[in-house]
């Protein structure tokens, strides 16, 4: 069940005694020192592994801040359509309201694409700030997930909406539980807010515990 996407990566930030020390999702300090020491001496393929991150880091401090209120169809909730659903934009080519495997292009998918593009600017933020210590990675690391997650105007409820997001957020989540550990030992990042973001976490994972479908969900 993608399901079990989610749970380890949530686990870590809920004190969880299988994981320890951050960083220490997918990538510890002393893996990370490691590439660090190759990367000085121009190993490759690591050197060019690593120019390609901090490339990718750079270009996400430009990424603006991502909300599901920015979409404006669900307030807080996360909301997408199904992207075979063609309710909206009939006649369909099947004739019906569903159309397997047929994409249709009106379909909203907006909270999906933000999720996504939520989860890859936190990940090569955090990346971008595990390997260098820049702290405008890990502030802007921070403000996407404030938006996110605890930012009254702008935040997710952290629930299972309906069978989208029971797919969606499995996959796109872990980018910014990652990320997340990434800059967590990160100084400036203020106690309280690390705290909501935790406590955001815990009431997504045990929303998405009680969450049960059938078929490839």
């Amino acid at each position: 069940m993608l399901c079990a996407l989610l749970i380890p990566f949530a686990s870590f930030f809920l004190a969880s005694p299988v994981f320890g020390q951050h960083p220490n999702i997918f990538i510890n300090q002393g893996e990370i020192n490691a590439i660090k020491a190759k990367v000085q001496a121009n190993v490759q393929p690591w050197k060019n592994a690593y120019n390609e991150m901090i490339s990718d880091a750079n270009s996400a401090l430009n990424q603006s801040i991502l909300s599901v209120t920015y979409q404006g169809n669900s307030g807080h909730n996360y909301y997408t359509q199904a992207p075979y659903d063609w309710s909206n934009n009939l006649p369909s080519p099947c004739g019906g309201n569903y159309c397997d495997g047929q994409i249709n292009p009106q379909a909203d998918r907006g909270d999906y694409s933000a999720a996504i593009a939520l989860g890859k600017a936190v990940r090569d933020l955090g990346l971008g700030y595990a390997f260098t210590g820049n702290s405008n990675y890990a502030e802007k690391a921070i403000d996407l997930i404030n938006a996110w997650t605890i930012d009254s105007a702008t935040y997710m409820t952290p629930e299972i909406t309906n069978n989208q997001s029971n797919i969606e957020l499995y996959i796109t989540m872990p980018g910014m539980f990652y990320g997340a550990d990434l800059i967590w030992n990160y100084s400036g990042w203020n106690a309280s807010e690390r705290s909501a973001f935790v406590a955001w976490v815990d009431d997504l994972v045990n929303d998405a515990m009680g969450s049960s479908f059938d078929n490839n969900f």
